[in-house]
């Protein structure tokens, strides 16, 4: 069943859902040496501690660990606008939230953005680069 507002998004086809930083050919589960996935806490899942009742990571809240092959700048579509509001995750959070091998990749693939910075400014250097080069007019946060 359809809902109203799918035809609208179906005609503007401007919306999408896909990493709009990063581009690679696939992506592989990284193992140890028994061959068990490795894995990293989901950045976001927590549960009280038991002594203090503060949030706490839920170790049981896990991802699997990737390597990405051929990372590379994902594509942008042509645009008048580019309008955002990219997830911001601290520099000292990405591996947390987005795990080792994506932050590997994506510092591996955009060497311009420093180590320092954090996620939303590997979008911002994205959109920079297309107004910079005339490809779209305006970029909006």
């Amino acid at each position: 069943m359809k809902t109203v507002s799918e035809p609208v998004l179906e005609d503007a086809r401007n919306i999408e859902t896909r990493d709009a930083i990063l581009a690679y050919d696939d992506q592989q589960i990284v193992r140890d040496e028994s061959g068990r996935p490795q894995t990293h806490w989901d950045g976001r899942t927590t549960k009280p501690h038991p002594v203090t009742g503060r949030p706490v990571p839920d170790e049981s809240a896990q991802l699997p660990v990737y390597t990405y092959q051929n990372p590379r700048p994902a594509p942008w579509p042509q645009a008048d606008f580019i309008v955002g509001n990219p997830p911001f995750i601290g520099a000292s959070r990405m591996r947390d939230a987005l795990g080792d091998g994506y932050v590997e990749a994506l510092r591996k693939t955009i060497k311009a953005v420093p180590q320092s910075a954090d996620y939303v400014m590997y979008w911002w250097h994205r959109a920079a680069d297309l107004v910079r080069s005339g490809q779209a007019p305006m970029a909006l946060g």
